[in-house]
Parts: structure tokens; C-alpha cells; sequence
């Protein structure tokens, strides 16, 4: 496997490990990307299909595209397949730390329109670009295939029980049963869909649906249902007559709400409006690249999570299935820093030497951190020198395994592309070890991660209970969302003490309930989120600082609660801390991210050849879809404190907070 990422010399066995491209451009005159040779294929292909000979880019000499990095007009007469997506992501396509996003998702019924889909970005108009059928489905009959008119519901739980439909009483929202809050038991959810983060949106999303006619038909409807059945009667009727759909259940009446319109919902949150579907994710029967055309490049971008390498293991032998040839896949070595950088070559990569890359974590072709976003001018710069090199590689399609970053400036790669007609196709796998993407039910590495963190608790929980006065401290990861760290903590069973960044730490009421468990037990297990607690760790009014990436710089929560506990408050203790950050991120996988981030490569290369551009392929209520990539970036997943799982959480840990 060593020989698929090294630059080891030719051989004339069909089998030898192939050039690199940096040993080829040496031999020879100087050329982009000169394909190395193909033993198994003696056949040379047409001169038309290799890729077009350009010089050199330098980065210094390369000029911005625009002055303004998101709003630049595109040219007369060109199609911008971003502008339908303005109004699904006001906030652009970088998550703002001060804003935190959550969606208006009307319900899925039987009378929900099939034309009210979130539409995904495509350069199918692009003159050389034709559609063709898929070679993929002649080879293969009995794959089966999707169609762009399959749809994925957004929002599944449609009704609310009478009793709380309501709009007058700010219901607090269950939110879902895996964490990330599902679209929820009471109607006052609906403002939320799939993210459940609807905290103190609640209030105002009630106040307005009171605004709206039909809600307030709605509301009245529920409140007869409650006072008589008479009356229950005609504000059935007056509520059909209003537009909605009241459901006779076995146990009562079932009220659908309508979907809000986007409002300001108070402190930080955005109320943003959806569609109530998505596209399907799979094999389409029409592609618009010829294989044998296609020059495709695979990078990783950010903090290396498990499953990594199975996606790119499953991009490479899914190019292989539709039939790119095997000098055509390139593997850019560690990020989009391989594009710009001279020291680092890119890699031919062979569906041949992908059979166990999967057994391995980290990331064979090398990670790092996207662009920095503090420096605008220099993000222009960067990004445009990436931009160039896929003009003179001749790449035509660019799959994408990033985080947050790395999915944002794909987006704006996808669109760059799209603005000057080049014919190149953008597809992300968001990868999250956080789980913080918005929508998506979860992100490769997340159930590893969650299995390798609950080893850490159950050895914490060891050391404590053999010490005495012992207390184990877990710090995991979690920069502004919980899941992992409330995950691994419902998984072991043995944790105490959970903080999340989600719910602000009260030392008073943390330190009484840690002397109660010390007298008690003799013992206790903290699990804590690298992002939980930094309201501790400012100054009222302090600015808070930002890294290279546009995150903020988190201090350590870790030492705060050691100091904290070895103050003298508890007593006598015996402290044992546990930090497994890079235990957890550099496991290999486990067997459900084995088969999602398999399953997710496919469809990031089935996604490419449909011609779709600037989306990402992830799950969402159980089923695999197309999003367009600035919708699931504008900002981030957090747990909800009130809802159903947090209060799973206390209810295991017995915490009071």
C-alpha cells in the first residue's frame, strides 16, 4: 500500500508503484500533469483527452478575482447556479461565531408540494458539458439508480399533539433522540426542523405564528379541541378552511402548523426558512463527463478524523468503477496547500492499491488547516492560486474531505468555477468529529470517536474509584457543540459530571454537587468539553481572539478545573486527568463509520458526474442526500439544553445543571 503515496521509481510490471508527478515533470519537458504509463491499458487515448499544456502558475502573480471575496457579480450572460441559495443562506458560506442558525422546515405530508425542494447547484448548461448515459449502470444492471426527482424530507414528524399545538404557550421542545434535536413533539418546534435549537426562539416563533391568520386558525382549532367537542368541530372546519390539514388520530386531534417566515429571533439566533425537501443522493441514469476525460484531484483538508482514508479509498475505486483511468487520479498532498505549494507534489493514485487503506487512520495524502480566513486579501490570493491550478491541471472534478473550513472554501471554489465557466465539478464529504455540521443527522468519524472517548471515562472511572477521594477528569473535544462529549458520556454510563459549551458552568452549584459525590461515593468521574466553561475564562468585556482559521482561540477549561478542585473546596483529593484528543481523532474506524464513509464517497463521486457543483453529500432523518454546501455552513449544530437528550444526560448523571 506504502507504494501508491510514494514516489518510487517505474517498473515495468503492471503492478509497480506509480511516478509521482514531481519525478515526471522532472524527466521530461515541463507539462502540468503528464500521465504516467499504463501498463494495463497499452492503448493510448486521443490527444483531445489529455489535458491542455499551460505554464506555471506563481502565486505572486496571480490577481484577485474580485475585490469583494463572496459578492462578486458574475459576468453578463453568464448563469450564477448559486443565486437560487441566497435566500437559504443569508450569512454566506463562513460560520459566524455571533450568529447561530436555525431553520424553518414546514412539516412533509401528502400535501406537501414536490416542487418545494432545496435545489443543489449544477454546470449542466456549461456547452461542454452533454449528458450521456451512465457507464456505471451498463457495467453494473442491477445497481439501481435515483433520479433528481427523488426527494428526502427535511422534517418527518409532522404533527403535534392538540393538546400542545398552541400557539400561545411557549412550549419548551423535545428535540431528537440522537442529540441534535429532531423536529419536535410540540408545534412550537416547527420553527426549528431537524436542529431542535430553538431555546429562546420558542417565544418569539409563537408570537409570530399567533401573527399569521391560518396559525391562528391553528390555535384556535387546538384550544376548542380542549374546551369541547362541539366547538372542536367548527374550528376543524374553520381551520380547513384556512389551509390546514387536521389528522383524526385514535387519541385525538393533530394539528399541522404552518412554516414561519425568517425572522430575528432574539439574542443571536436566525430563524432561516427551507424547502421542505432535499435531493437524493445515488447513481443518477444521465452523467455529463466522459470518463476517460476526467481528470479528478481528492484532497483532505483540516483535523484528521477517523474514516478518512475510507472515504478516500472510496472516491478512487468509485472513479475506477465509472472508468477514469487510473493516471487520472490525483491525490493533493496535504490539503489545498498541495495546489500553491511547490515542496508538495501530487500523488497518482490506483483503485488497484486501495484494498486495505481503509485499516489505517489519519489520512494518507495529508491534512491541514484550509485557508486562513484572518487575512482577506491573502485568502483571495491563496484561493486563487488554487482556482488556477485546477485551470491548468485540467482538473474537471475536485472532491473535497474537509470540516467546516475546508466545506466553505469548496463552495467557493465550486463557484468560481461556475462564474468563469470551467468546467470542473466541486463535491465536499463534510467531516466533523464535533458532529456539528447543520442538518446532518451525523459526520464520518463521530460514532469512532464517540466508542474511543467511553474508553477514556471507563479508565478515569477506574483510577477514581481506586484512589481515595479520587476524581477523574476527562477534557474531549468540543469546541462550541456538545456531542461528543454528551455521547461518550450517555455511552459509559459512569460519568458524574458533564459540561458542555452549551450550558454555563456554575462553580457554586459544581462544587456542592461534587462534595455530595465524594461523601457519597467517594468518587467521581467529570467529562468535559474543550469549549465548555470560557465565560470563566474571559473577563467581563475581554475580547476573545481568533486563530488564523476564524475560530476562536479557546483557553483551557482543563486547568481551570484543576485548580478549581485542588483549591481546597473538596478537600483532600486525588486528581486523575485524561486528555485522549489525539487517541480519539487518529483511531482508525470503527464498522459504522466504515460503512458511512464508504457510502458517502460514492455518492460524492455519483454527485460529480451528474454535474453537480458546491454541495455535500451527507444523511439526514436516516436517508442520504445533496445540500447545497453554504446552507450547512452558515453556522453550527449545538445541543439543546432543553431538550430530550440533555435531559437523558441528567437524568444518568444525577447532575443538577
Amino acid at each position: 500500500m506504502r507504494g501508491a503515496f510514494s514516489s518510487a521509481q517505474r517498473a515495468p510490471a503492471p503492478r509497480a508503484p506509480l511516478p509521482s508527478i514531481g519525478r515526471r515533470r522532472a524527466a521530461r519537458a515541463p507539462r502540468p500533469l503528464p500521465p504516467p504509463p499504463r501498463a494495463a491499458q497499452p492503448q493510448q487515448q486521443p490527444k483531445q483527452h489529455q489535458p491542455q499544456q499551460h505554464r506555471e502558475p506563481q502565486i505572486m502573480q496571480i490577481e484577485s478575482i474580485s475585490e469583494d471575496d463572496e459578492s462578486a457579480a458574475p459576468p453578463p450572460g453568464v448563469r450564477d447556479p448559486f443565486a437560487h441559495i441566497v435566500p437559504y443562506a443569508p450569512y454566506g458560506i463562513r460560520r459566524d461565531p455571533n450568529k447561530l442558525v436555525v431553520f424553518a422546515i414546514p412539516p412533509a405530508s401528502l400535501h406537501s408540494p414536490l416542487d418545494d425542494v432545496l435545489r443543489c447547484p449544477d454546470i449542466r448548461h456549461l456547452p461542454r458539458l452533454a449528458p450521456r448515459p451512465n457507464p456505471l449502470l451498463l457495467r453494473h444492471k442491477d445497481l439501481g439508480c435515483v433520479f433528481d426527482g427523488d426527494r428526502v424530507a427535511l422534517n418527518v414528524v409532522s404533527y403535534a399533539a392538540a393538546a400542545h399545538a398552541g400557539a400561545g404557550a411557549p412550549q419548551q421542545p423535545g428535540g431528537g433522540d440522537d442529540g441534535g434535536g429532531g423536529a419536535g413533539s410540540f408545534a412550537a418546534e416547527a420553527v426549528a426542523g431537524p436542529e431542535g435549537e430553538v431555546e429562546d426562539a420558542v417565544a418569539a416563533a409563537a408570537a409570530a405564528a399567533r401573527a399569521v391568520p391560518v396559525a391562528a386558525a391553528a390555535a384556535a382549532a387546538a384550544a376548542a379541541v380542549r374546551a369541547a367537542p362541539a366547538a372542536a368541530a367548527a374550528a376543524t372546519e374553520a381551520a380547513e378552511e384556512a389551509g390546514q390539514h387536521v389528522l383524526r388520530a385514535r387519541h385525538g386531534h393533530y394539528v399541522e402548523l404552518p412554516p414561519l417566515p425568517c425572522q430575528q429571533a432574539g439574542g443571536c439566533r436566525v430563524v432561516v426558512p427551507l424547502p421542505t425537501f432535499a435531493m437524493r443522493a445515488g447513481v443518477r441514469d444521465t452523467v455529463y463527463f466522459a470518463p476517460e476525460k476526467v481528470t479528478a484531484a481528492i484532497v483532505t483538508t483540516g483535523g484528521i478524523v477517523p474514516g478518512m482514508n475510507d472515504v478516500v479509498s472510496a472516491m478512487v475505486q468509485r472513479l475506477g468503477m465509472y472508468g477514469v483511468p487510473e493516471g487520472q487520479i490525483l491525490g493533493i498532498r496535504y490539503g489545498f496547500e498541495g495546489f500553491y505549494s511547490r515542496s508538495h507534489t501530487p500523488q497518482h493514485l490506483s483503485p488497484r492499491c486501495m484494498d486495505t487503506l481503509h485499516l489505517s487512520g489519519g489520512s494518507c495524502l495529508g491534512s491541514s488547516s484550509p485557508l486562513p480566513r484572518a487575512d482577506e486579501a491573502s485568502l483571495r490570493l491563496r484561493r486563487d492560486a488554487v482556482a488556477q491550478r485546477l485551470r491548468d491541471w485540467g482538473i474537471n472534478v475536485l472532491l473535497v474531505v474537509g470540516g467546516e473550513g475546508g466545506t466553505a472554501l469548496s463552495a467557493d471554489l465550486a463557484r468560481w468555477c461556475a462564474l468563469e465557466e470551467l468546467d470542473c465539478a466541486v463535491v465536499c464529504v463534510p467531516k466533523s468529529i464535533d458532529n456539528d455540521f447543520l442538518l446532518l443527522d451525523r459526520s464520518i468519524g463521530f460514532d469512532t470517536a464517540v466508542e474511543q472517548a467511553q474508553r477514556a471515562l471507563i479508565a478515569a472511572k477506574t483510577e477514581a474509584s481506586s484512589a481515595l477521594r479520587g476524581i477523574g477528569l476527562v477534557k474531549l473535544f468540543g469546541r462550541r457543540s456538545g456531542f461528543l462529549t454528551m455521547q461518550a458520556a450517555l455511552a459509559s454510563g459512569v460519568v458524574d459530571v458533564c459540561l458542555i459549551p452549551e450550558v454555563k458552568i456554575d462553580v457554586d452549584l459544581l462544587l456542592s454537587h461534587m462534595r455530595r459525590l465524594l461523601e457519597e461515593k467517594g468518587h467521581a468521574v467529570v467529562c468535559v468539553a474543550e469549549g465548555a466553561g470560557q465565560d470563566l475564562l474571559y473577563k467581563p468585556g475581554e475580547p476573545r481572539p481568533m486563530d488564523e482559521a476564524g475560530n476562536p482561540v479557546l483557553r483551557d477549561i482543563g486547568a481551570r478545573l484543576r485548580s478549581l478542585f485542588k483549591s481546597g473546596a473538596l478537600g483532600e483529593v486525588d486528581l486523575k486527568v485524561i486528555e485522549p484528543k489525539h487517541l480519539v481523532e487518529a483511531t482508525p474506524s470503527g464498522a459504522s463509520d466504515h460503512v458511512l464513509a464508504k457510502t458517502l464517497g460514492h455518492h460524492a463521486v455519483d454527485a460529480a458526474f451528474a454535474g453537480f457543483t458546491g454541495v455535500v453529500c451527507g444523511v439526514v432523518n436516516g436517508h442520504h442526500c445533496l445540500l447545497p454546501a453554504p446552507v450547512v455552513t452558515q453556522s453550527y449544530k449545538t445541543v439543546h439544553p432543553g431538550g430530550r437528550a440533555y435531559n437523558r444526560l441528567r437524568t444518568t448523571t444525577g447532575q443538577p445543571f
